[in-house]
C-alpha cells in the first residue's frame, strides 16, 4: 500500500493499518523537559541574585563603616566646633538611615 499524506495523518491518529500514536504524550514529555530547564535556570538566577545581594550589602556596610571612622577622626579634630560636629552627626545618621532602607529593599 502506498502511503500518502492523508494516510500518514490517519495513521498518526490511529487510522487503518497503523498502531495508534500519542502525539499528546510526546508533547507533554517535551513540555516537561522544557519546564525542568526553565525551573533550573530560574533557580540559578535566584542563587546569583542572592549572592549579588549579599555582596551589595557588604559593600554598603563597608562604606558606612569607612564614613563612620572618618567622621570619628573629624570629631576628634573639631571638638571645639559644635555646629560642625552636629552637622556631621546629622549626616552620619542620614547615611545610616538610607543604607538601612537600601539594605532592607535588597
Amino acid at each position: 500500500m502506498v502511503k500518502t499524506k492523508s494516510t500518514k495523518l490517519c495513521a498518526a491518529e490511529g487510522g487503518p493499518g497503523e498502531s495508534p500514536k500519542s502525539p499528546g504524550k510526546e508533547q507533554h514529555e517535551e513540555s516537561s523537559v522544557l519546564a525542568d530547564i526553565v525551573l533550573a535556570a530560574l533557580e540559578t538566577l535566584r542563587r546569583e541574585v542572592a549572592q549579588n545581594k549579599k555582596e551589595i550589602c557588604a559593600t554598603i556596610n563597608s562604606r558606612i563603616e569607612t564614613v563612620t571612622e572618618n567622621l570619628k577622626k573629624e570629631f576628634s579634630i573639631m571638638k571645639g566646633d559644635t555646629q560642625t560636629s552636629l552637622a556631621a552627626i546629622k549626616a552620619t545618621m542620614l547615611a545610616h538611615t538610607e543604607a538601612t532602607q537600601l539594605n532592607s529593599t535588597l
